[in-house]
C-alpha cells in the first residue's frame, strides 16, 4: 500500500510539472555576461573598465580609476543555478525566471557573490533581454577603494 501511494504522489508530481510547463512554454535558455569591476582613486593602475560603468554610478561614486577584475561567461536554463568562478577566488551564482512574456518579459535573476570570508553581493533584480544592469558597488579596504559588479542578460532565440 505504501509503495502504491509513493507511486501516485511521484505520478501526480509529474503530472503537475508537465501542466506548469505547458503553460509557460519551453524552458527559457539565456546568457550571462558578469563584470568585476575595481574602483580607485589613484593615479596609478589600470583604468581599461571606465567605458564599463555607467556615468550615473560614477557621479555618485566619484572615483578616478576602474580596472578590470575579471569577466565570465555563464550559459543556462531558467530555474537552474548556475555558477561561475570571478578573480580566482570569489563564486558567482546566477539563477533567473522569465516573467511576462513578448515585448513585456522581463528576466528575474538572482545573484550572490561569495568571497572565502562570506557573502559580498546577495541581490534580486529585474532585467530586460540585452540590458546591462549595475548590480552592486560596495567599498572596500578602509573605502579608497570599490567592487562593482556589472550584469548583462541576453535570451537566447
Amino acid at each position: 500500500m505504501r509503495t502504491i501511494l509513493l507511486f501516485l504522489i511521484a505520478a501526480a508530481s509529474v503530472v503537475a510539472d508537465d501542466k506548469d510547463r505547458k503553460e509557460r512554454g519551453p524552458r527559457q535558455e539565456a546568457t550571462f555576461t558578469l563584470r568585476l569591476i575595481e574602483a580607485g582613486s589613484a593615479a596609478q593602475g589600470a583604468n581599461d573598465a571606465a567605458a564599463l560603468v555607467p556615468a550615473e554610478l560614477k557621479s555618485l561614486l566619484r572615483y578616478t580609476r576602474y580596472g578590470l577584475l575579471d569577466s565570465g561567461f555563464v550559459r543556462g536554463i531558467d530555474g537552474k543555478q548556475l555558477q561561475l568562478n570571478l578573480a580566482g577566488n570569489m563564486l558567482c551564482q546566477v539563477e533567473f525566471r522569465m516573467s511576462g512574456a513578448g515585448a513585456a518579459a522581463m528576466i528575474e535573476v538572482d545573484v550572490e557573490l561569495r568571497h572565502e570570508k562570506g557573502v559580498l553581493l546577495e541581490t534580486r533584480t529585474r532585467v530586460k533581454n540585452g540590458e546591462t544592469t549595475v548590480l552592486g558597488a560596495s567599498k572596500m579596504r578602509g573605502g579608497s577603494q570599490a567592487l562593482i559588479l556589472l550584469l548583462t542578460a541576453n535570451l537566447m532565440r
